[in-house]
């Protein structure tokens, strides 16, 4: 996970002062779209991998480390509403979508005084994503068949293995 979520803010935090630095001028109207272009690179880098045909984790600890280099303080807000509603519930799919609703929401209440109006739409798409790649989690959710935090998973056995005696 630490490793995910730092894939997503090294870039996002360093290179656009890099490529600003690197470029010399970059036209004043491109720079606020920097660093949320950079992050959502990292971001689909993850979910969308093409060296693993386009199969990839669901973006939750790179949307982490991205949004710890745009917008630290939504990052407590989702944070405390995921670890809220996994102490409630033990659910962490379900922690981790009403999170990324959470950090949709606080991108335009928190960050609105503070960030660029790219990284605010930013923040909140990639809310949308998270939750789009839980939909699996979500349905078990709703069948009431999704595994709690703690809870010893049951798998059936591989079809053609011989059960041991």
């Amino acid at each position: 996970m630490v490793l995910d979520a730092a894939k997503g803010f090294f870039p996002t935090f360093f290179f656009p002062a890099l490529a600003l630095g690197l470029l010399g001028e970059v036209p004043e109207f491109a720079q606020p779209w920097l660093a949320p272009g950079v992050a959502f690179g990292c971001i689909a880098g993850h979910v969308y991998p093409v060296y693993l045909r386009f199969k990839g984790g669901k973006g939750v600890a790179t949307s982490l480390g991205v949004l710890l280099a745009l917008a630290p303080k939504v990052v407590g807000f989702g944070a405390a509403v995921f670890f809220l509603t996994v102490l409630i519930s033990r659910y962490v799919s379900l922690g981790s979508v009403l999170a990324a609703l959470a950090v949709g929401f606080g991108a335009w209440l928190i960050n609105s005084g503070e960030g660029t109006f790219p990284t605010n739409l930013f923040i909140a798409h990639v809310g949308g994503l998270v939750i789009v790649k839980h939909r699996s989690n979500i349905a078990r959710l709703l069948k009431g068949t999704e595994a709690k935090f703690g809870q010893k998973v049951e798998t059936e056995p591989v079809v053609g293995e011989e059960e041991e005696q």
